[in-house]
C-alpha cells in the first residue's frame, strides 16, 4: 500500500509554481517568429546555380526566373516566343545565304547562256538560209546571162563588122579604079555607114556582159585596127 498524502488544511500555504526551463532560440515571442510561407512554385523562385538556361539574353520586359523542367519559358507580354531549339549560329546562316545566292547566279547565267545560244543558232540558221538563197539566185542569174550571151552571138557580130569593113574598102578601091565618078561616092558612103552600124551594134551588145564571159572577144571594136576601122 502506498502512503496516503496528507490533505491540506484551510490555512495551508499553496505550493510554489515550478521553475521555468531556460530560454531557447526557438521559444521567442510570436511577433518575432516569421510567418509560415506557402510552398514556392517554379514561377516565383530563383533558379538554382546549375539550372539550364535558354541561352537568350535578358530583355527589359522580362526577368530571369527558373522554370520547372518540361514547362515553356515565361515571356513578357508583347515579346516573341524564343525558339526551343536555341539560336542558329550566324556563320551557318551566312554560309547558307551565300550558297543560295551563288546557286541563283548560276541558274540565271545558265538560263541566259541557253537563251543566247538559241538566239545565235536561230540567227545562224536564218543567215545560212539567206546565203543559200542568194547563191542560188546568183547561179540562176548567171545561167540566164550565159543564155543571153549565146543568143547575142557576139562572134557573129564581130565577123559582120569585119565583112562590112572589107566591103567599104572594096567600094573605095572600085571607085578609085573607075575614074572616081561622083556616083561612086554614094556607094562608098553607104558601105561605111553599114560598117559603122555593125560596130555600134557589137559595142552595145558586148557592154551587157562581164569580161570573164567574153572568152577572148573584144569589149569594144578597135577603130585603129585595119580589119574593123570601116576604111576611115
Amino acid at each position: 500500500m502506498y502512503p496516503e498524502h496528507p490533505q491540506p488544511g484551510p490555512n495551508a500555504v499553496p505550493p510554489a509554481p515550478p521553475a521555468e526551463p531556460p530560454a531557447s532560440p526557438w521559444s521567442q515571442a510570436p511577433s518575432q517568429v516569421p510567418p509560415a510561407q506557402p510552398p514556392a512554385s517554379g514561377w516565383s523562385q530563383a533558379p538554382p546555380a546549375d539550372a539550364p538556361t535558354s541561352g537568350w539574353p535578358a530583355t527589359p520586359h522580362a526577368t530571369a526566373s527558373w522554370q520547372e523542367p518540361g514547362t515553356p519559358p515565361w515571356q513578357a507580354p508583347g515579346t516573341p516566343a524564343a525558339p526551343t531549339g536555341g539560336p542558329r549560329p550566324k556563320r551557318v546562316t551566312v554560309a547558307a545565304v551565300v550558297a543560295a545566292a551563288l546557286l541563283l547566279v548560276l541558274v540565271v547565267n545558265g538560263v541566259v547562256v541557253l537563251a543566247v545560244r538559241g538566239q545565235l543558232r536561230g540567227e545562224t540558221t536564218r543567215l545560212d538560209r539567206e546565203l543559200a538563197a542568194h547563191q542560188q539566185a546568183q547561179k540562176q542569174a548567171r545561167e540566164a546571162l550565159q543564155a543571153q550571151f549565146r543568143e547575142a552571138d557576139l562572134p557573129g557580130k564581130l565577123q559582120t563588122v569585119r565583112t562590112r569593113d572589107k566591103a567599104a574598102t572594096a567600094a573605095l578601091i572600085a571607085w578609085g579604079s573607075s575614074g572616081q565618078p561622083y556616083s561612086g561616092l554614094k556607094t562608098i558612103r553607104q558601105a561605111r555607114n553599114d560598117c559603122e552600124d555593125a560596130v555600134i551594134d557589137y559595142n552595145a551588145t558586148a557592154a551587157r556582159f562581164p569580161y570573164d564571159m567574153m572568152g577572148g572577144l573584144p569589149l569594144r571594136i578597135n577603130p585603129s585596127d585595119d580589119t574593123t576601122d570601116c576604111d576611115r
